[in-house]
C-alpha cells in the first residue's frame, strides 16, 4: 500500500480483508453447523462419555490431545476448533473440570498438527522456501 493513492487504499482493504474472510466464513460457518449438530444429536455426549470411560477423568486431557491431534491430521486449525469446541464443553461438564483444563490441550493438539503437519499451510510454505522434499 505504500505509495498507493489514497482512494485506492479503501478499495485493496476490502479486496485482502473479503478474500480472507470469503474463504474462512464459509469453513466457520460449516464447522460451526456440524458441531451444533454433533451437540444437538448427541453425538458429542456420546463421544465424551466414552472418553472419559476409556482414559478416566485423571487422563482425560490425554483424551482430548489425541482426538484433537487425529481431527488435526484432517482438518484446518479453525474447522478443528469449531467442530471439537462442543466435544470440549461436554467433557467438561459431564467430567465436572474446568473449561481450560480440556480446552487447552485440544488447542495445542490441533497447533501442533496445523503448524509442523503438511499440507498444511506453514510448513508447506517452509518446505516451498526451502527446497526440500516433504511427501
Amino acid at each position: 500500500m505504500q505509495g498507493m493513492p489514497l482512494d485506492k487504499v479503501i478499495g485493496s482493504i476490502k479486496a485482502g480483508v473479503g478474500g480472507t474472510l470469503g474463504s474462512l466464513a464459509l469453513i466457520m460457518g460449516f464447522g460451526a453447523m456440524l458441531g451444533k449438530m454433533l451437540a444437538d444429536c448427541g453425538g458429542a455426549q456420546r463421544i465424551a462419555t466414552t472418553l472419559i470411560a476409556k482414559f478416566g477423568k485423571k487422563h482425560i486431557q490425554w483424551a482430548v490431545v489425541l482426538t484433537g491431534f487425529t481431527v488435526g491430521f484432517a482438518l484446518f486449525y479453525e474447522v478443528g476448533f469449531v467442530l471439537m469446541l462442543p466435544l470440549v464443553f461436554t467433557i467438561a461438564a459431564a467430567a465436572n473440570i474446568p473449561l481450560l483444563y480440556v480446552g487447552v490441550p485440544m488447542a495445542a493438539a490441533l497447533s501442533v498438527t496445523h503448524g509442523f503437519l503438511p499440507p498444511h499451510p506453514g510448513p508447506t510454505a517452509i518446505a516451498t522456501i526451502f527446497p526440500c522434499r516433504y511427501g
